[in-house]
């Protein structure tokens, strides 16, 4: 019988910062020393067993999450599949031959992407005011929609237009801007 021990997340070496998109994968390489025989590779999340291996007892490994996979040679694990609640505090653990071990943690950060915004815009009869409104959904972070988690974002203005038209407008939420639009036409 074999016995894993999970470690506390706390404490750490200097640690790394990973970023991932919904949908998408990451590469976690976990630094290890060469010149020294890995007997066992552990990965977690918080408390949580990721992924790994016993270099004899492979049988005793607890089941790996999905969606993932471990490089034996490179000391990588890839994620795919990416959700957001897979943001947060990763730990590598290495244990070798000689007994010692070493940990690195990983903060893994999981965004995504909003929807090209759409404009539209309400004039008064006259042609003197517009509000114009720019909105935008599925992304994160920013104004949580709870059921799935992901993002809305809409926000309106007023335009004076006694001074004319208005070209070239465009709106941006996130890292993702509307076409260009213009008002105010007479």
């Amino acid at each position: 019988m074999l016995l894993y021990l999970i470690i506390p997340a706390s404490g750490s070496s200097s640690g790394s910062l990973l970023q991932g998109e919904v949908g998408g994968n990451v590469t976690v390489h976990c630094p290890v020393d060469k010149k020294k025989t890995v007997e066992l590779f552990y990965f977690q999340h918080g408390d949580t067993y990721i992924n790994g291996f016993h270099s004899t007892k492979h049988s005793q490994m607890p089941k790996p999450w999905n969606y993932t996979k471990v490089n034996r040679s490179e000391m990588t694990v890839h994620m795919s599949r990416l959700n957001l609640s897979h943001t947060g505090r990763y730990n590598c653990i290495i244990s070798y031959t000689d007994g010692s071990i070493s940990e690195e943690e990983i903060q893994l950060n999981v965004s995504a992407n909003y929807s090209e915004p759409t404009v539209t815009t309400n004039c008064d009869e006259e042609n003197l005011r517009c509000f114009v409104t720019c909105a935008s959904h599925g992304g994160y972070p920013e104004n949580q929609n709870s059921s799935t988690m992901l993002y809305s974002s809409s926000s309106t203005a007023v335009f004076n237009c006694s001074a004319g038209e208005w070209t070239n407008l465009s709106c941006s939420v996130g890292n993702v801007a509307s076409k260009m639009v213009s008002i105010c036409e007479y």
